[in-house]
């Protein structure tokens, strides 16, 4: 990825030394004092180069020619995987991924850090030794409150955890599945090792086996196509939010099971879908569920 930098107002001097007479001594020291000027100028030319904010994609973060640069790119923020404070920086943490639903495979999320705060401008509360997602709350550049799920652009150094200086909340308008290059999963190749982390798609109608068990905020479930016995196995999100499956009480009736698709619509029983997840050791983690005709 190329980068043009445009830097105005910075004038290259040429430096004249004279070559005349005088000591060796001094005409070192007089080379001396050029080279240090010359190593002065091409640092601050360095360090205006890394302050000047350039837009990038998400899956360009990690690019080298971006390394300590000041970047601008959007995704959505997350309660973080793995969470700590530093009370020597007075820092939180929190974690940013390239599609709404997202918790694993690639491109892989990314940490980043940002001031601890109650409600001033660029800042997250701290969170509590247990908590959970609906927990996190930040304040953006505009006073708005994220929560987490919601996308927003980020400004701040792109180093081994994004140091970000400015949040905003933006409209999120959704992520298009289709142009992703999702892979086709089938019972057929639905146990291949090397979908795992790949984001695939898969069709038929969602059934919810007599033994249902939740694992972490997962109901594992399947999915059945036409003329295949064995099912893909699934894991959906429990919650009332899109592409989720509603919580289920311990003696759950047929009723009781609720599926929303993409658009937060209740899907009818023995509806045809199509999902989206990421692979990972024979299952999907759901992350798209869209209702086919």
């Amino acid at each position: 990825m190329k980068i043009k930098i445009l830097v105005p107002g910075i004038i290259l001097a040429s430096i004249l030394v004279s070559c005349g007479g005088g000591s060796s001594e001094k005409r070192n020291s007089v080379r001396e004092s050029a080279a240090y000027k010359q190593k002065h100028l091409e640092d601050s030319l360095r360090d205006v180069k890394l302050s000047i904010p350039v837009e990038i994609a998400f899956e360009n973060y990690t690019e080298d020619s971006l390394k300590n640069r000041t970047v601008i790119f959007e995704a959505y923020v997350k309660t973080p995987l793995l969470f700590y404070t530093s009370d020597k920086k007075k820092e939180t943490y929190f974690d940013l991924w390239l599609r709404p639903l997202q918790i694993r495979g690639t491109p892989e999320h990314i940490s980043g850090s940002i001031k601890i705060g109650n409600g001033e401008n660029n800042t997250m509360v701290e969170l509590k030794d247990k908590y959970a997602e609906s927990d996190l709350v930040i304040t953006d550049n505009n006073g708005q409150k994220i929560m987490s799920g919601d996308k927003v652009k980020v400004t701040g150094v792109a180093t081994h955890r994004f140091k970000c200086s400015k949040i905003e909340k933006i409209e999120d308008t959704g992520y298009d599945y289709t142009k992703a290059g999702a892979i086709e999963v089938t019972p057929a190749n639905a146990k291949d090792k090397s979908l795992d982390k790949k984001l695939i798609y898969s069709e038929g109608v969602i059934e919810v086996p007599g033994f249902g068990f939740v694992i972490g905020n997962q109901f594992n479930i399947n999915l059945l196509s036409k003329g295949n016995k064995e099912p893909v196995k699934l894991r959906v999100i429990v919650g009332n939010k899109a592409s989720q499956m509603e919580d289920l009480p311990k003696n759950y009736k047929k009723s009781d099971i609720k599926f929303h698709d993409n658009k937060n619509n209740i899907l009818k029983p023995g509806q045809k879908v199509r999902i989206y997840g990421v692979m990972t050791n024979g299952y999907v983690d759901v992350e798209h569920i869209e209702a086919s005709k």
